[in-house]
């Protein structure tokens, strides 16, 4: 929970506003425009009903594999103990150490400036050539990373799995403690914005992305802070999160618009916002 916390704070006082807003016409003169904490606002509600209500809108192909994938699911839970002991038993010194850096790598807060360095550049480039893929690409996966740690943070908390480390089982649940085993919030996060960038970019970034997404989740095995099923979820769910909502601003493609305003205490203030 700290780690959303400090995610939301991050994005929402020391990076541009990302807000989402239908502007099918010009508002009135006499209507005064909505300001950044209010666009903001809807944004977060927006998408946020959006995902929330996806199972609604699946279709049968895509609930047959769902299907398939809660199968294959079950028996990686059943195999999470000896895949633990197998990894554990081939994993040396040095092993554990660029592991360990991997994680480090996909901490949270890490994520989340590498982001906004890429939408810093976004920027740079969109007032060097005018394209403005890389910074609409860079303020969905900030969008992405963020709905993805709300969404491991509940079900953390709903499932209390304990971790490997804790020497109390692969199949131990206690809802609402402090165990947070599952799912991996390292694996969702970088596999949310590794789906925005395959998703809007062509080879080789999907296979760089989603590799470099794949050791982050991998070293969570390796230090035993997860098991492997915490792993392949947090991962499936970052996919989807991100694919969704990469999609869905990409639908009616009308771009991003970045302006300045004056807020009320005289301070200038970016805020960003996208129609559709």
């Amino acid at each position: 929970m700290l780690r959303t916390v400090a995610l939301l704070l991050a994005l929402l006082l020391g990076l541009p506003h990302l807000c989402l807003a239908e502007q099918e016409a010009a508002p009135p003169r006499d209507t005064p425009a909505p300001d950044a904490a209010t666009r903001v606002v809807e944004a977060i509600v927006t998408d946020g009903f959006y995902l929330l209500t996806a199972p609604l809108r699946l279709d049968r192909e895509t609930a047959v594999l769902a299907g398939g994938l809660a199968l294959g699911l079950t028996g990686l839970f059943l195999a999470d103990r000896e895949i633990r002991e197998r990894v554990q038993a081939s994993t040396g010194p040095t092993g554990r150490d660029v592991a360990d850096g991997l994680t480090t790598a996909g901490n949270g807060v890490v994520v989340l400036g590498v982001t906004a360095s890429l939408l810093a550049l976004g920027l740079i480039q969109e007032q060097a050539t005018g394209e403005t893929h890389l910074r609409d690409a860079s303020l969905v996966a900030m969008e992405a990373s963020i709905f993805t740690a709300l969404l491991t943070s509940g079900l953390k908390r709903l499932t209390g799995r304990a971790p490997p480390d804790a020497e109390q089982g692969a199949h131990h649940f206690d809802p609402f403690t402090r165990d947070e085993s599952f799912p991996s919030g390292h694996a969702s996060g970088v596999f949310a914005v590794a789906a925005v960038f395959a998703d809007r970019y062509e080879d080789p970034v999907p296979i760089l992305a989603y590799g470099a997404a794949g050791l982050v989740a991998a070293s969570r095995v390796v230090l035993d802070r997860h098991w492997a099923s915490d792993v392949v979820v947090g991962s499936a769910l970052g996919i989807v999160v991100g694919r969704s909502l990469s999609r869905r601003h990409a639908e009616e493609r009308r771009g991003f618009d970045f302006f300045p305003f004056v807020a009320g205490d005289g301070t200038v203030v970016a805020a960003a916002g996208v129609r559709f």
